[in-house]
């Protein structure tokens, strides 16, 4: 709506003047351009329009037009530093923005106060810029490159032998695959899909203390994830076996060497058993912490109440699988189910490996364990199945490694969960605050050692072995945490970095009270009229060369 500044005052001569010479304006200088016979009609033409335009422009003078419109100029999108052009104007014109700044030019011109509303698109701000972005609505829209790893997190803390996850998202332009390698060999993968994909990656954690594997995408390296391994704790296990084989002698023994106590109970005849112990089996009067047997023992018992007071049972040495299984269901309430995979006796699962020629149905209580045959049930404890052969080849031909990955694997699944310990989420970054978990069997101590700091804990209202603390890191690598633990913390120069703090800090804005609603309406905007000095100019050429 079109709008005039100028207010005609009758009492006051000089507005009569001025409106008398404009009123008369156009009349002297058309009667001039009437009576001049030397002029051609063109060049009459053309000096009355040029003149016309010299009266419009004093006419806008005085009256001072002006507009109000509504307008978003309230508004402004705010473009990081690592956002292309191309898709900062497609942003741009999506939100409906008339105004667009770079993170430099914002800060410069001190700008912030100018707009009711901001919006962030990408994370590389400078912190003295979101300093400033404290009295209107701010909201965030991150930005990723295709085929960049997008919120990336893993465990910073865990046991011996637990399982490892990493999960993240990209945008990616192919189907590629995503892998964790360790020393060079793949760990696990998963395939990305065209388009957006969420993946998972797991892994038992194999190696004590200060861990490094790395992520790819294809064969491009994207990351080092770092992460620390304490030590396993140390579990009774019991073998139940009517006759002992020399797979499951191979694997008590292996598992007696990681320290643990195992007790191997043999029938010898009908109603006498035989014991034998390593590293002095289990206390007396205790249940052990995991049964190993068969499934003709699945209604034993010593199976039955472990699983009752919430221990795990593994079955090995399936021979006909599916009548193996309803045996164990039968007995136990679970609810194992297979379906045939080949018509081959076995299947191959890895070089050297192979397993009975089935694969579990899913079902919701039940878990597979990630690249073998095994399933876990989970009731009050948990029962695991494994359809794998033989697996001690393995370790008499000298590839030990590769029997301790298995069977790693399989018992991180199955072996109750560790006691205590402190947990940490990763990835951890200097200058931002992380987020420790401390879970015991014994009391919670009221403080916990980070670093060379000392920092309160916080017991949870419901369960009172379980405390939380967050700390502010102010330098990056290996810190320690408690008396057995270190969590690494990342140089904060990574998108990553980026990515969490600018998280950080909407949260920081929102529980403070800004940035708490949607970005406010357009207003109105009221606008001097410029055509004025447009007309002035394009009369001073015309005129000159008219």
């Amino acid at each position: 709506m079109i709008s005039f500044d100028f207010s005609f005052n009758s009492s006051d001569p000089f507005h009569w003047l001025t409106a008398i010479l404009l009123a008369a304006f156009p009349v002297v200088v058309f009667g001039i351009l009437w009576r001049n016979k030397t002029l051609t009609p063109r060049r009459k033409w053309l000096r009355g329009g040029l003149n016309l335009f010299l009266w419009l422009v004093l006419l806008g003078y005085l009256l001072q037009p002006t507009w109000t419109k509504t307008s978003d100029s309230a508004r402004a999108l705010l473009v990081g530093a690592e956002v292309p052009s191309a898709m900062a104007r497609r942003w741009q014109d999506s939100l409906g923005l008339n105004e667009r700044f770079g993170s430099q030019e914002f800060l410069k011109k001190k700008l912030a106060a100018h707009f009711d509303s901001v919006t962030l698109l990408g994370q590389d701000f400078t912190p003295d810029l979101l300093a400033q972005l404290t009295s209107g609505t701010v909201e965030w829209q991150p930005y990723f490159s295709e085929n960049q790893i997008q919120n990336l997190a893993w465990q910073g803390t865990l046991r011996l032998g637990e399982m490892q996850r990493i999960t993240g998202s990209v945008q990616s332009t192919k189907k590629q695959w995503a892998k964790i390698k360790f020393a060079g060999e793949t760990l696990d993968s998963t395939q990305l899909a065209e388009g957006s994909n969420s993946f998972s990656l797991q892994f038992p954690a194999f190696t004590e203390g200060r861990t490094a594997t790395e992520l790819f995408v294809n064969d491009k390296f994207v990351d080092t994830l770092r992460f620390f391994v304490r030590s396993r704790p140390v579990l009774s296990y019991q073998f139940i076996l009517d006759s002992p084989d020399f797979e499951s002698r191979t694997l008590a023994e292996w598992l007696g060497r990681q320290g643990n106590a195992v007790t191997v109970t043999t029938a010898v005849s009908k109603g006498i058993q035989q014991s034998t112990t390593i590293n002095g089996g289990m206390a007396q009067g205790t249940l052990p912490d995991l049964i190993v047997t068969d499934p003709g023992n699945a209604s034993n018992s010593l199976v039955k109440k472990a699983l009752a007071a919430g221990k795990s049972i593994l079955f090995i040495g399936l021979t006909q699988a599916e009548s193996n299984l309803t045996t164990i269901n039968r007995a136990l309430g679970t609810g194992f189910s297979i379906k045939r995979t080949t018509s081959e006796t076995a299947a191959q699962v890895a070089p050297n490996l192979t397993a009975l020629p089935y694969a579990f149905n899913e079902s919701l209580p039940q878990l597979t364990v990630p690249g073998y045959p095994v399933a876990v049930w989970n009731k009050v404890g948990k029962v695991g199945v494994s359809l794998l052969n033989e697996t001690f080849p393995l370790k008499l031909s000298g590839d030990s490694v590769a029997y301790a990955r298995i069977w790693n694997t399989v018992l991180a699944q199955v072996q109750p969960p560790s006691g205590s310990g402190v947990l940490a989420d990763a990835p951890l970054f200097k200058g931002l605050a992380g987020r420790f978990s401390l879970n015991m069997d014994a009391e919670i101590p009221t403080r916990f050692p980070v670093g060379q700091d000392t920092v309160v804990l916080q017991t949870s209202p419901l369960n009172q072995q379980v405390a939380e603390t967050n700390y502010l890191f102010g330098q990056s690598g290996w810190i320690g945490a408690g008396d057995s633990a270190e969590v690494f913390v990342e140089d904060s120069t990574s998108t990553l970095f980026l990515t969490r703090r600018m998280a950080h800090y909407i949260k920081a804005l929102r529980a403070a009270g800004f940035s708490a609603g949607p970005p406010m309406p357009n207003r109105n905007v009221r606008k001097k009229s410029t055509i004025g000095y447009g007309l002035r100019c394009l009369c001073s050429v015309a005129r000159r060369f008219g």
